[in-house]
This record gives C-alpha cells, sequence and structure tokens, in this order.
C-alpha cells in the first residue's frame, strides 16, 4: 500500500561517508526553476544528536533527500551541496535546518581567466567553461555550430556567468538540475 510515507537524508562529505537519517520528522521546501541561479532546498531535521547535527551541517557537505512510500523504491528529489546548517531549539524540539544549493561547489569553484582569439567558435567557449564547472552536460547540440566570436573574446570569473553569457548569444539559456547542466531553447522544458 501506498500510504506510508518514508523520507531519508544523507549527508557528508561528496565521494565519502555520508550520514544516513530516517525515522525522524524531516520536512523539507525544494524550490527549482530553469534559471542559471542554484535550485534550493530548506531541510529541517528534528531532535539530531548535537554530535550527528556537527557532521551534516557543514559547509560544502553533500546532500540527497529521497521521497517515497514505504512499500515502494524512493526517488532522489533533491541533490546538492550544504551552504549552511543551524540547530536551534523550537519548543521541546531540536531543529537542524539545512539549505542546500544544487550544484554549488562546482560553480563557485570554476574560476577561469580566459581569452580566445578571432573567430573561436562558441561552441568551443561553451564546452571550455563547462569543463571547468565540471558538472555533466545534456544540449550541447543546440549551440549551433559556425557562429563565431569574430573580434575574440575573453573572460576572467566564475565559468557560469561566461557560459550564460555566451548562450545568451546563440539565444540559449542553461539551467543546473540535479547537478547536471541543461541547455535550454526558449521555452524548451529540462529533460527529466
Amino acid at each position: 500500500m501506498a500510504w506510508i510515507r518514508k523520507i531519508e537524508v544523507e549527508c557528508g562529505p561528496k565521494g565519502g561517508t555520508g550520514v544516513k537519517i530516517n525515522n525522524l520528522r524531516i520536512s523539507f521546501d525544494v524550490e527549482k526553476t530553469d534559471q542559471p541561479e542554484p535550485n534550493t532546498a530548506k531541510i529541517q531535521i528534528y531532535n539530531l544528536s548535537k554530535d550527528t547535527h556537527d557532521k551534516i551541517a557543514t559547509a560544502g557537505n553533500h546532500c540527497t533527500v529521497s521521497a517515497g512510500y514505504a512499500d515502494e523504491v524512493s526517488a532522489a528529489i533533491v541533490f546538492g551541496d550544504v551552504s549552511s546548517g543551524t540547530r536551534k531549539k523550537s519548543g521541546n524540539d531540536y531543529v537542524t535546518e539545512l539549505e542546500v544549493l544544487d550544484g554549488r561547489i562546482s560553480v563557485m569553484k570554476s574560476y577561469v581567466s580566459a581569452s580566445y582569439e578571432k573567430d573561436t567558435e562558441l561552441k568551443t567557449i561553451a564546452q571550455d567553461m563547462i569543463d571547468a564547472i565540471g558538472l555533466p552536460v545534456e544540449g550541447m547540440d543546440l549551440i549551433p555550430g559556425g557562429e563565431m566570436y569574430e573580434g575574440g573574446y575573453a573572460f576572467q570569473g566564475i565559468a557560469a556567468q561566461s557560459l550564460e553569457d555566451v548562450l545568451w548569444k546563440a539565444r540559449l539559456t542553461y539551467t543546473i538540475q540535479n547537478e547536471m547542466i541543461y541547455i535550454l531553447d526558449g521555452e524548451q522544458p529540462v529533460k527529466n
């Protein structure tokens, strides 16, 4: 019967061993958009021990929230990086609140200083910026071949901003969903 809800949060160093939390009261609010800014999630976990709170509420930890029903396979609905974690007393409960941003660490560590000679193809620059961000990508085929930066191109800063600028020239945008870059054409929805 699909009526007993199940929520699990796993949080810890990316690529390391995380702490799995279930069988506690967990609530979450997820905001997903098709914009380049990271999707956000606020996760509240009730009555974690102080030790467990300290392990998971560290900025930079990787966090996954899975939800479903007890007799079915749960689906991961949020992937992201902890940007902040707090613990406060609310009545008789201690509440750990995590703010999680989708792809935040990959975007923030993607500082580049690059210059390209005249007649560099737009697709080449876009691929270099995606490589600097380090997330998988879908939709590269939407970037038109043969479109050039006739006067060359130079950029210094976070690669995600350059990617936004370069895609705008081709009338495209991008979004990061569950740690994957999706290049979008106008009103096209993100593939699930």
